[in-house]
């Protein structure tokens, strides 16, 4: 059984290019007669002299990373800003490091290192699917500190999301205004199991899954999207553990 829930372009600073410049100054004079006269020589010590203009800048943040075995991490990213190239390289683990790049805003983002399979990229590269392989169990969920966790799962209710799963083809999930949910699967929620499910302890299925999610939020001017990170334990029925990310429609 699978939940789909949450999320979905990206963090950009602007680069600020630094030259040198000579500041003048004029050592001649003007006598009353109205004729200009002086040395011609422009002196001064505005020569600025240093290493060349700035290709980039480069900043930390902050992101909790959940792992395709449902633990949880958090791990700072680097932010590589390059003119209108955005580049965010996070430490999967310690020993795989992924990276997405954008030019045009987050419409489109190139993955790079162990995002080798691709993934779904949201809210400004602050919410992200990152494949490492073709099977649902290579799937890391990233969330960045720019998003708010939900507590108030109201703020949920009365939405669709499409979640995405690494290796297998993705799912609607609609949450109506009363808390009821169902997916395009053929799962359905009862209001009580769908606050279950983002839950500390999560939900756990008749078959013994258990399917547990965090709901975040994040904003963008006026305008505020949802999207969630579910964590899925279904080891009783041999289909193991796997991360999936829903992003509101």
């Amino acid at each position: 059984m699978q939940k789909k829930i949450i999320l979905t372009s990206l963090l950009a600073a602007a680069l600020t290019a630094c030259g040198g410049g000579s500041d003048s100054t004029d050592t001649g004079t003007t006598p009353g007669t109205g004729t200009t006269t002086g040395t011609g020589t422009t002196t001064g010590t505005g020569t600025t002299t240093g290493t060349g203009t700035p290709t980039g800048t480069t900043a930390s943040l902050a992101y909790t990373v959940y792992q395709p075995d449902l633990n949880i991490s958090a791990v700072n990213a680097t932010v590589t800003t390059n003119g209108s190239t955005v580049t965010n390289s996070i430490p999967l683990t310690s020993t795989l490091n992924a990276s997405f790049t954008t030019s045009d805003a987050g419409n489109n983002y190139t993955l790079g290192g162990a995002a080798t399979s691709g993934g779904n990229i949201r809210a400004d590269g602050n919410v992200a699917l990152i494949c490492t392989g073709t099977t649902p169990q290579s799937g890391y969920g990233v969330v960045s500190a720019n998003v708010t966790k939900v507590t108030d799962l109201n703020l949920v209710f009365g939405k669709t999301f499409a979640e995405s799963v690494c290796g297998s083809t993705g799912s609607i999930l609609k949450i109506a205004a009363d808390g009821f949910a169902s997916n395009n699967v053929n799962d359905s929620f009862t209001p009580e199991q769908t606050s279950a499910i983002f839950s500390n302890l999560g939900l756990t299925g008749t078959l013994g899954g258990n399917y547990r999610g965090s709901a975040y939020s994040y904003t963008v001017g006026t305008v505020t999207r949802y999207f969630y990170v579910l964590r899925t334990n279904e080891t009783s029925t041999s289909n193991g553990t796997k991360i999936s990310v829903g992003f509101q429609q």
